[in-house]
C-alpha cells in the first residue's frame, strides 16, 4: 500500500494586533503610574506615545503599512485597553497605598502657584481630600470609566495615526 502525501493545509495567518495593543497599553500604564512621568500625560504625550508605539510594533512585526484609519483604530483599541488597566491600577493604588499617581507632583506645582493665597491653598487641599473620600462612589467610578473610554481612545488613536504616517513598510493595508 502506498501512502499518499497530502499537501499541508496551513492557512495564511492574518496579522494579530493583540501584542501590539498590549505593548502600547503597557507604555500608557507606565507613564500613568510612575511618579513624575505622569507629567507627560498632562499634555497627553504619554497617550500619543502609546498609540505610536503600538503601530510601530505592528508594522515592524508584520512588515506592512497601515492607513491612517487603521492606525487610528489600532491606537484607539490600545487606548481603551491601556486606559482601563491604568484606571483600575490607579484605584488599587488609592485603596492599598492611599496614593493617587500624579497628585503629589501636581500638588507641588499648584502649591507653588498658591503661596500668596492661603484660602486657595486650603480649598485645593480640601478638594484633594474630598476626591480621595469620594473616589469610590458609583458616580465617580462611572465618570472615570466613561471619560477613560472616550478620552483615551481619541488621543491614543491620534498617536496611532501619527505612527501610521511615520512607519511605512510595504503596500498599505486597507
Amino acid at each position: 500500500m502506498s501512502e499518499e502525501i497530502q499537501p499541508s493545509q496551513n492557512p495564511v495567518q492574518e496579522p494579530d494586533n493583540f501584542n501590539s495593543i498590549l505593548i502600547g497599553g503597557g507604555l500608557i500604564v507606565f507613564f500613568g503610574l510612575v511618579p513624575y512621568l505622569s507629567f507627560v500625560n498632562m499634555c497627553c504625550l504619554g497617550l500619543i506615545a502609546g498609540g505610536t508605539l503600538s503601530v510601530w510594533h505592528y508594522t515592524n512585526a508584520f512588515s506592512l503599512t497601515l492607513s491612517s484609519g487603521e492606525g487610528f483604530k489600532l491606537g484607539a483599541l490600545t487606548g481603551i485597553l491601556g486606559g482601563l488597566v491604568l484606571y483600575v491600577l490607579q484605584m488599587l493604588c488609592l485603596v492599598l497605598f492611599d496614593y493617587q499617581p500624579g497628585t503629589e507632583e501636581m500638588g507641588m506645582i499648584m502649591k507653588s502657584f498658591m503661596k500668596g493665597n492661603p484660602e486657595a491653598l486650603e480649598a485645593y487641599e480640601q478638594g484633594i481630600q474630598d476626591s480621595k473620600l469620594n473616589a469610590f462612589s458609583v458616580k465617580n467610578i462611572a465618570i472615570g470609566v466613561l471619560s477613560t473610554v472616550i478620552i483615551y481612545p481619541l488621543f491614543v488613536g491620534l498617536g496611532g495615526t501619527i505612527g501610521a504616517a511615520l512607519f511605512k513598510k510595504a503596500p498599505e493595508v486597507k
